[in-house]
């Protein structure tokens, strides 16, 4: 009584067609009926011609994965056949191949372009871009988030593209933020991150952060909110607003003048959008002075 030929054994991964980062991929595949002992064949073409072969051979009796030496990056060739344990072991077919693409480059970096760093963006959904898809690089990653350290980041996104609009999903509130990018390739190898920039999402518009005005009923201007049903503004003498001058103003319009003059000296003013279904945060206060 002879044991059967085995069936071809059903490859598992790496996945058809699939990319992988390591020059020594590991191999494995399902346990074939009447399979003892397993042979693997890796190829740089799909013939398997003995010139082509670059590593394989019969494995332990019962090994079902392979790890190979180190390969050149470059596309492969892979199959594997069973065989019994008779005393003289015979061997059932091969599976069918598979390719495997090896990859372990990382893509260039990329190259910031917009929004400049420290910028003041009037908008909640901000657009992002670098130059160009850098030289083997399928995807852009960028980051944002509201510390530097990205811990945590509040947008996490790999579009094949060299810029990336924030979606109403993702529309932010009003605060400081920071962003990066790095560049990915199809296998999956990551560029260097680069230098982070910061962002401020408001709609603060004038007096402008950091200006210096002799103006005591200055007009305060600031960008339409979509959605808003008004806004409320306050102007203080600390950036704390403890003890406002100008307390929840509201007004529909996008500016407003005071009735009242202005001390002299520093001051600090907000804003807050009210909607339909409730209302925003406070804007992050613009700084300005008031000269004689």
């Amino acid at each position: 009584i002879t044991t059967p030929i085995p069936v071809a054994p059903i490859l598992v991964s790496p996945a058809a067609g699939a990319f992988v980062t390591t020059s020594t991929p590991t191999f494995t595949w399902n346990a074939a009926p009447y399979g003892y002992q397993y042979e693997i064949q890796i190829g740089k073409s799909y013939t398997f011609s003995l010139s082509s072969i670059v590593a394989g051979g019969k494995l332990d009796p019962g090994a079902l994965t392979f790890t190979s030496p180190s390969l050149n990056d470059g596309t492969y060739y892979w199959r594997v056949k069973a065989w019994n344990n008779n005393t003289t072991p015979e061997a059932g077919k091969w599976s069918a191949y598979r390719i495997v693409k090896i990859d372990t480059v990382n893509p260039a970096d990329p190259v910031l372009k917009s929004p400049a760093d420290n910028a003041v963006l009037l908008t909640t959904r901000p657009a992002l871009s670098v130059t160009a898809l850098p030289a083997g690089a399928k995807y852009i990653r960028f980051q944002v988030d509201d510390a530097n350290d990205f811990a945590t980041p509040l947008v996490d996104v790999s579009p094949a593209a060299a810029a990336y609009t924030f979606t109403a999903a993702q529309a932010l509130p009003f605060g400081n933020y920071y962003w990066r990018v790095c560049s990915v390739d199809a296998a999956g190898n990551q560029s260097n991150w680069s230098a982070t920039r910061s962002f401020l999402v408001t709609i603060l518009k004038t007096p402008a952060d950091q200006s210096t005005i002799t103006d005591k009923t200055p007009l305060f201007t600031w960008a339409a909110a979509t959605g808003a049903t008004g806004y409320q503004i306050q102007v203080a003498d600390t950036d704390t607003f403890d003890s406002p001058l100008i307390y929840n103003i509201y007004s529909a319009a996008v500016s407003y003048a005071p009735v009242n003059a202005l001390p002299d000296g520093v001051l600090y003013w907000r804003m807050m959008v009210t909607t339909a279904t409730g209302g925003s945060n406070w804007t992050t206060p613009f700084k300005f002075t008031i000269t004689p």
